[in-house]
């Protein structure tokens, strides 16, 4: 053991001064010196090479480690500050949205296009159902509310109203299977019942097989009534089915009124 540690460390410094020689400057080279560096690079150049090699995976790895690092840290940044952003911009676009919703609003009751006087109500509790379809608004008896006054909103006819309380009315929705308003076809004039039927769509009847109603056709109120104005929008048909056999036809209409996003509403009041 001691033979082959006294070896390897001899081995060592005679790699060391072959080294030391190989590197020294031009001007110091003697003919001696050239001799020994020429067998120095024949013999020291796999080793040195082996350890260059060595080196460079080292620090290309360590390089590519750290810049690997950076750029896990700057992903994670940039989505902290992509997510603060989507967190900054809802509140915007909320209020932008409840800002258009309530110009849409003001301006309807400021057009008063049904030549009435319209009692404006907020939307404060919606109860939905199968066989019942109604929302709670914020204004009643106090606000001069009463049953059977007619309930609009920019889009279109919503319903009316079913029960008063002092300071809160149920509306009634127009699709809700227990509802009928007379309507009008705007481009053939037939007159028709358009029914509930407590899905998204309205079925009309008393619809004549010889009327030419077609898909596409407006639908709205035609005033033989003494709850709802005329000419209030209902929707447009969307499917006719029409049999000679029959005496009237089949005929659906989608209403315009999107009921899963009510919100300000009008009640008629002067009608």
């Amino acid at each position: 053991m001691p033979f082959f540690s006294r070896r390897f460390i001899i081995t060592l410094f005679l790699i060391f001064c072959l080294l030391l020689i190989f590197n020294l400057p031009p001007f110091s080279e003697s003919s001696f010196s050239k001799g020994v560096k020429r067998a120095g690079v024949f013999f020291l150049y796999p080793f040195q090479y082996a350890f260059s090699a060595l080196f460079d995976i080292s620090s290309n790895s360590i390089s590519d480690l750290a810049a690997l690092r950076n750029a896990q840290n700057e992903n994670q940044a940039l989505k902290k500050e992509i997510e603060s952003l989507k967190l900054k911009e809802q509140p915007a676009n909320g209020l932008q949205d409840e800002n258009q919703r309530l110009r849409e609003a003001l301006g309807f009751a400021g057009r008063n296009p049904y030549g009435a006087s319209v009692i404006p109500a907020e939307v404060v509790i919606r109860s939905p159902s199968l066989f019942f379809q109604s929302v709670m608004v914020n204004k009643g008896s106090r606000h001069g509310v009463a049953v059977n006054m007619a309930v609009v909103n920019a889009e279109g006819l919503v319903g009316k109203i079913g029960e008063v309380f002092d300071y809160t009315s149920r509306v009634v929705f127009l699709i809700d299977a227990g509802q009928a308003v007379s309507v009008v076809d705007r481009n053939t004039r037939d007159f028709a019942v358009a029914q509930g039927t407590g899905g998204g769509l309205l079925e009309l009847k008393y619809v004549l097989s010889q009327a030419s109603v077609a898909t596409g056709d407006a639908i709205t109120t035609s005033g033989a009534s003494d709850v709802y104005p005329p000419h209030i929008p209902i929707g447009n048909v969307v499917s006719v089915n029409k049999r000679d056999v029959d005496l009237f036809q089949t005929v659906k209409v989608k209403p315009r009124v999107d009921f899963s996003k009510l919100d300000q509403l009008s009640i008629i009041k002067g009608y």
